[in-house]
């Protein structure tokens, strides 16, 4: 064994370690592979020269941004995966990941079997107004191929925050997974969330909605969870190459169209299951998290957090060697908690 595995396997021995007492467990100890650094560079480079375009261009940009809908059928990256399958519902779609029978296994009544597997469902990033790319689908792929056949992973396609009420995508989600659970033969017994940036605000409301209906998650899992709607209290880091500050004022007045300004770290947590965080240090987004995670434990929730130092917002987006420990972590947790 390389010494390079050989380390990443003491990592991964302490992120299982860490997860007993849920504390924050700074994933890399301060190593970072050479091309996180790389890539950070290039983030860094594109920021500057960022500061060069007008205010205005960028606020515009970003709207026209959440003006364009764009229909699943367009995201051909989907469509070329054969190991793939769009579920069509009335509520929406639901596009199956899993390497799977595309028929359910029937009883003697025609009915659906139940699929007592872990079920993954992955609610994708996009500051809230972009649907599905291909760089998170190529994620949640490699989360699928992890996983092989203990698990079935699927992910929802959902609606811009800008064109839609928050509320009502999440009746709309739920009403999505539980009429999927039936058409597939699913189990609602054994379902974990996972979720990108801004997809962290659907999930939990999704579970918390589903707790309402006697159905509640076992675990959700976020990555770089984007929490805050308002953006009220946040501590820019000044090591975040990826924030701007102008984007960010131009998302803040479009998702008020629609729904109210809330930092959703401080909803209710009664009914939340075990909520774990992955996050890089130098993700100006991380503080809604900590918060989050601080007050599950102290009102004894179980919770875990994971700070992968020296990296970015979505940084397990990128072909790096860290990205691959997150997903190791997500295994370690969904099936070995």
């Amino acid at each position: 064994m390389s010494k390079k595995d050989n380390n990443r396997l003491w990592r991964l021995g302490l992120a299982a370690a860490a997860t007993g007492v849920g504390y924050v467990y700074h994933a890399m100890s301060q190593e970072r592979s050479v091309r996180s650094k790389v890539i950070q560079d290039g983030m860094r480079i594109k920021r500057e020269a960022n500061r060069l375009t007008p205010a205005h261009s960028k606020k515009q940009a970003t709207e026209d941004l959440a003006k364009r809908s764009i229909n699943h059928e367009n995201l051909f990256f989907i469509t070329r995966d054969h190991a793939s399958e769009i579920h069509r519902g009335k509520k929406g779609v639901i596009v199956e990941l899993t390497d799977i029978d595309t028929e359910p296994v029937l009883d003697s009544q025609d009915t659906p079997t139940k699929n007592d597997k872990p079920w993954i469902i992955y609610f994708h990033g996009g500051s809230g107004i972009h649907t599905l790319q291909e760089r998170e689908w190529a994620f949640a792929r490699k989360i699928a191929n992890r996983f092989e056949n203990e698990a079935n992973v699927s992910i929802p396609l959902l609606r811009s925050f800008a064109n839609y009420d928050l509320e009502a995508e999440t009746g709309r989600i739920t009403a999505l997974i539980e009429e999927i659970a039936d058409k597939t033969g699913r189990s609602l017994e054994n379902v974990y969330f996972l979720a990108s940036d801004t997809g962290a605000i659907p999930a939990l409301l999704i579970a918390d909605r589903m707790d309402q209906i006697g159905q509640p998650v076992k675990r959700v899992i976020l990555l770089s969870p984007w929490l805050n709607t308002s953006f009220d209290d946040v501590n820019i880091n000044p090591n975040d190459v990826q924030f701007d500050a102008t984007k960010v004022n131009a998302l803040k007045t479009i998702w008020r169209d629609k729904n109210p300004a809330l930092n959703y770290a401080k909803m209710p947590i009664d009914s939340m299951p075990a909520v774990d965080f992955i996050n890089g240090s130098d993700d100006s987004h991380a503080c809604d998290g900590r918060w989050l995670h601080r007050r599950l434990r102290a009102h004894n929730h179980t919770s875990n957090y994971y700070q992968f130092d020296y990296m970015h917002h979505e940084f397990y987006l990128n072909n790096l060697p860290e990205s691959q420990e997150v997903i190791d972590i997500i295994h370690q947790q969904i099936m070995n908690p």
